[in-house]
């Protein structure tokens, strides 16, 4: 989404035309543009029926970061691991709101 879209849609964020944020490095810009879609992406999720998915996609990351954590630590590699790994990877691809 480019800036003239999203200043259309919400016209509040029109400061992402104005000099001071036009003078701002491109890095710190990208990064404010970056934050901006995505909570454009999350105010917009949360229209949907399904939009308590989004808590439980961020709940299941957190899982998964621990169930990897534990596989790493238990030593599992190849098919081991990935069996371990598999059930908390479906509830992550089932939660996730980028794979809908």
């Amino acid at each position: 989404m480019n800036i003239e879209d999203i200043i259309q849609k919400y016209p509040k964020l029109s400061f992402l035309k104005s000099p001071r944020f036009q003078s701002l490095s491109p890095e710190k810009q990208e990064f404010i543009l970056g934050c901006v879609e995505d909570a454009l992406f999350w105010v917009d999720h949360e229209k949907r029926e399904d939009a308590m998915d989004g808590f439980k996609f961020l709940a299941i990351t957190y899982g998964l970061q621990r169930a990897e954590n534990d596989a790493a630590a238990k030593g599992l590699k190849g098919e081991e691991r990935e069996k371990f790994l598999q059930p908390v990877k479906e509830l992550y691809t089932r939660f996730n709101p980028h794979s809908c």
